[in-house]
């Protein structure tokens, strides 16, 4: 039985170093029908010429704007594998990745978005297994985060959004629609795709059979970071106050 193509897109920012992990974990995925895509958000580092030199076979785009949901919307259009995969350029898959959700997903077609396991690199400790939402305070809960792996966490199970490596059938963007620029350029734009996806009728499924490694790059928590957190909180609260939490 031919298997379901499955599009990948890797977003990148300033992180030559890092991104050549990625990429090589993808390239090394125990996956064969699959297509790869890059789009950088206008690297100054030499990010550019390093892709187009070591990673000639792998399409590349580039777009004048730092803004991961303008590159995730930009992915989907550009593609047409019948699952769609975003990276980001500091995530690392195991082999098994891709084809474990595939398989999840293939079994239950009413699972729009399933996501795995993640652990900060060459660790026991867990990054995310899923998120939670508080819709009367728009806090949200980034489960397992910080805690070491003791098998507590080794079950499949609704959860109310995937962050990282959303994995998502392509069909529900066609119903849905796409990620919403209204949380542009980044924060709360994979948590209102996942909640509006659960209004649908569809399911977010953890599973800890897929399993990744985040290679965590501590950020500046700049005023603007903060102020963009607070904005995009408010929009989602305005939005979705009062619903109920799967978890």
């Amino acid at each position: 039985m031919k298997l379901p193509k499955v599009s990948i897109v890797v977003t990148s920012f300033n992180r030559k170093n890092l991104i050549k992990k990625t990429l090589n974990s993808i390239l090394d995925l125990d996956y064969p029908n699959k297509e790869i895509l890059i789009i950088d958000s206008g690297s100054k580092d030499g990010t550019i010429e390093m892709l187009k030199k070591e990673y000639p076979q792998i399409r590349l785009l580039t777009i004048q704007e730092d803004s991961l949901v303008s590159a995730h919307n930009l992915g989907i259009k550009e593609t047409d594998g019948k699952y769609f995969l975003r990276v980001d350029d500091d995530l690392e898959l195991d082999k098994k990745f891709v084809k474990e959700l595939v398989k999840l997903m293939e079994e239950d077609k009413n699972i729009a978005v399933s996501g795995g396991k993640i652990y900060y690199f060459k660790t026991n400790t867990l990054w995310c297994v899923g998120g939670k939402i508080n819709y009367r305070t728009g806090e949200i809960t980034t489960l397992g985060m910080g805690e070491e792996d003791k098998g507590q966490y080794d079950y499949m199970r609704e959860v109310d959004y995937i962050g990282s490596l959303m994995f998502t059938r392509r069909e529900v963007f066609n119903k849905i629609g796409i990620i919403d620029m209204a949380f542009s350029p980044l924060y709360f734009e994979d948590i209102e795709f996942c909640v509006r996806a659960r209004k649908f009728g569809y399911k977010i499924i953890y599973t800890p059979s897929a399993i990744a490694y985040h290679n965590l790059v501590k950020r500046k928590r700049s005023l603007r970071r903060v102020w963009l957190i607070n904005y995009h909180k408010l929009k989602f609260l305005m939005k979705y106050f009062g619903e109920k939490s799967v978890v």
